[in-house]
């Protein structure tokens, strides 16, 4: 009799923990992008232009910042900070749509962006730039435009801006 309570008992111990470690896994929420976005601020890593870096191929002057140079906060209230290292700031509001996989923020006069990816440590975000955009973007920077107006109008540029965790 008592060899079977102890047997009872070994198998009730072994048991317990394996249904305590399903009881957790059922409470783990993952965070939302929201969560993800405002948890801190992101640097910039990269820019993509049509799947090729701009600082490698070298479009982007010495004397004009690149992404690397910035750093984007967005805060839970629904406003943004971005900051370059030359003291320059842009601020205002941005917000998801209802999916969460695209955000409406004034960056540099770029009005949406796809969430290619959000994670803890990676922001990437994508948007197309007309030849026109783009034409007002270098203009703004002192940038040379033979390159741009070699292009058609109506040309759009897939652009990729990647932001990583500091």
């Amino acid at each position: 009799m008592i060899r079977k309570h102890l047997q009872l008992l070994c198998l009730i111990a072994l048991a317990l923990p394996f249904f305590t470690a399903c009881k957790e896994d059922k409470e783990h929420v993952a965070p939302s992008n929201k969560q993800l976005l405002v948890a801190h601020e992101w640097k910039g890593d990269n820019m993509l232009m049509m799947g090729m870096s701009v600082s490698e191929i070298g479009a982007i002057q010495n004397d004009i910042p690149n992404i690397q140079t910035i750093t984007l906060t967005f805060n839970s209230d629904n406003t943004y900070v971005a900051t370059s290292s030359n003291g320059q700031i842009f601020e205002g509001d941005w917000r998801f749509n209802e999916e969460e996989t695209k955000i409406y923020f004034d960056f540099l006069g770029f009005g949406e962006f796809d969430v290619k990816k959000l994670t803890s440590d990676n922001l990437n975000l994508s948007t197309a730039i007309s030849k026109s955009q783009l034409t007002l973007l270098a203009q703004m920077l002192s940038t040379d435009l033979r390159l741009i107006n070699k292009f058609p109008d109506g040309t759009e540029f897939e652009t990729e801006l990647r932001f990583v965790k500091p």
